[in-house]
């Protein structure tokens, strides 16, 4: 499969940082509109959108409730091709300022999105966001060091 060139990486990574400005904007209708229309997105608690429509529904809900203040960070640690047209994005992400329903802050919180993008007439939208919450899992975020394993040349 062919590796992902330069122009490509540059795209792709701009439509991800439109991502992050459009969430910290609280746009819902910005952001979704950078999903295709039969997109997939998994949420942190597994809750599953199908279409644009319904990302852009489960985003505004967050985003006027326990979201309203919240500030998203992400790092890109790599994109690869996965078929033609098509490439996964693995982002590490940050969260900051979110409250409980009863508007109590919260901590930090840190996770893994994997998205998939597609091209179709030069333009790279995103085809399915899954996304893994890793303050769930750890009491504290920082005591979790994420490690990227590599596949090895063979011997």
């Amino acid at each position: 499969m062919n590796q992902v060139t330069p122009e490509q990486q540059t795209q792709i990574s701009s439509v991800l940082n439109q991502f992050v400005a459009y969430w910290n904007q609280k746009d819902a209708g910005k952001m979704a509109s950078l999903f295709r229309e039969d997109a997939e997105f998994t949420d942190i608690m597994g809750q599953i959108a199908l279409g644009r429509a319904n990302i852009d529904a489960m985003h505004q809900f967050a985003f006027q409730r326990f979201m309203k203040e919240a500030v998203l960070s992400q790092e890109i640690l790599y994109i690869r091709p996965v078929a033609p047209q098509h490439v996964m994005a693995t982002c590490k992400w940050q969260t900051e300022g979110h409250t409980d329903p009863n508007g109590k802050s919260l901590p930090a919180r840190t996770g893994l999105m994997q998205v998939i993008l597609s091209e179709e007439t030069g333009e790279w939208q995103i085809s399915l966001v899954h996304n893994f919450d890793f303050t769930a899992m750890y009491n504290q975020a920082e005591n979790y060091k994420m490690t990227i394993f590599e596949p090895q040349p063979p011997q």
